[in-house]
């Protein structure tokens, strides 16, 4: 398991031998948290991913959390409790969706599935099958197996025969169900209310991006419509739904920029019927710069273009340097706390005290040595100094390869390098 299932049975299963008739509820709670804490430092050995990070796994240490908090109250430990706490998430208004309502579009169901040697071959499963049993339920699939989980999502009318087919291969780490058609009638409800329109264009672009220097180049590159967001401040569906309106095009295509957001750029699509939506499956702001350099709206069929933006983006590697919060070693690189890390997607390239050496290390990585062109997006914290390092040591080392530049002024990462 190596997950908050593994901590809370083994918990119990020791704790449980513990109990005799002379046991009160606060001792019992006491002698669980000492099985507890033994559990969670036991997770790096059940995972090879927390064994190579060096951590504990986080939702036993959020199981933690919580008993150690009821145990406090059961042992009548006082403690300061700070109410003031912002919730995001949004409320949902009931009234969307009365007693005399008639489910139309289904239920928005997510989860993660851990699969389990007891009920099937866990190595060698094919979320294929997965698949093909959610086509006849449902729609807007996906399912992809990453190590022993399974990440799942489906629009279906019956999530719970999505559960219950999926059950058999595994066990449940989250679950997500929403109601679709609550979605839909909150953005009708938008939609009815009268707003200033653009007048009505064949084509628009949708850019996912943050910093102010890159959403101005994207502008400059033609981006229609910009959605501040990024690593850390996803977009919700209704700023897709929002971002489609303003635009006010037949065809619009979406660069999410982060694999995290492709999901709600997803959904909005699905939502949305006044539009042809494309989602270009972008994961990083290189690829959307690369596709937005060679826009072209001359393109008669939108099926073309949208092939056209992602082929464009296939020649394109991006990294990103960023500082590191704790010790870890990644296959054959060890990091340290407040190192650099240059990286791209989840695979780290480089780590080095110095963010400029960070960042040459992670582009020679990239295979800089057979680029045409690299384009540096320096972060809001990046000096003048450290800037002319970056333009020297590109010069001298790589002078056959086009050099160019972004203030980016954005917040996460230091640089971002996109290679041509």
């Amino acid at each position: 398991e190596g997950t908050i299932l593994t901590v809370a049975r083994e918990s119990i299963e020791e704790t449980i031998n513990l109990i005799d008739d002379k046991m009160t509820l606060g001792e019992f709670a006491e002698k669980f948290m000492e099985r507890m804490e033994k559990s969670l430092e036991n997770t790096p050995e059940l995972l090879d991913v927390l064994k190579e990070a060096g951590v504990i796994d986080s939702g036993g240490a959020g199981l933690y959390r919580i008993a150690e908090g009821v145990t406090d109250v059961i042992n009548g430990r006082e403690f300061d409790l700070d109410l003031n706490v912002s919730n995001s998430q949004k409320d949902i208004d009931l009234n969307k969706f009365t007693k005399d309502s008639v489910l139309e579009f289904g239920y928005c169901t997510e989860f993660l599935l851990r699969l389990m040697t007891k009920k099937c071959d866990v190595e060698n499963f094919n979320p294929q099958v997965i698949i093909d049993y959610l086509n006849t339920i449902g729609d807007s699939i996906v399912a992809f197996k990453d190590d022993s989980i399974v990440k799942v999502h489906v629009h279906t009318m019956t999530p719970s025969k999505a559960l219950e087919f999926c059950q058999q291969f595994g066990e449940f780490l989250t679950i997500k169900i929403e109601n679709m058609t609550i979605q839909h009638n909150e953005v009708e409800e938008k939609k009815a209310l009268p707003t200033a329109k653009k007048a009505r264009s064949k084509y628009a672009t949708i850019v996912v991006t943050t910093g102010a220097g890159i959403m101005q180049v994207f502008k400059e590159l033609g981006a229609t419509y910009i959605i501040d967001g990024g690593q850390g401040k996803n977009p919700s569906i209704n700023d897709f739904i929002k971002a489609f309106d303003e635009v006010n095009s037949d065809n619009i295509y979406v660069f999410p920029n982060n694999s995290n957001i492709i999901m709600a750029a997803s959904q909005a699509k699905d939502l949305y019927k006044d539009s042809n939506i494309y989602v270009i499956p972008s994961k990083n702001i290189g690829e959307a710069y690369a596709s937005l350099a060679m826009l072209d709206y001359s393109l008669e069929d939108p099926k073309e273009l949208e092939a056209k933006f992602i082929s464009d983006m296939e020649c394109v590697s991006t990294g990103m340097v960023c500082r590191a919060i704790r010790d870890v070693s990644y296959h054959d690189i060890d990091v340290k706390n407040d190192d650099y890390i240059g990286f791209t997607n989840k695979k780290v390239l480089s780590s080095n005290v110095s963010k400029v050496e960070a960042l040459y290390e992670m582009t020679k990585a990239l295979g800089i040595d057979s680029k045409d062109i690299i384009t540096i997006v320096y972060g809001a914290d990046v000096s003048d100094n450290e800037k002319e390092e970056v333009r020297r040591i590109y010069k001298d080392k790589n002078p056959n390869v086009e050099f160019y530049e972004i203030d980016g002024m954005q917040e996460v990462y230091d640089f971002i390098a996109i290679l041509e």
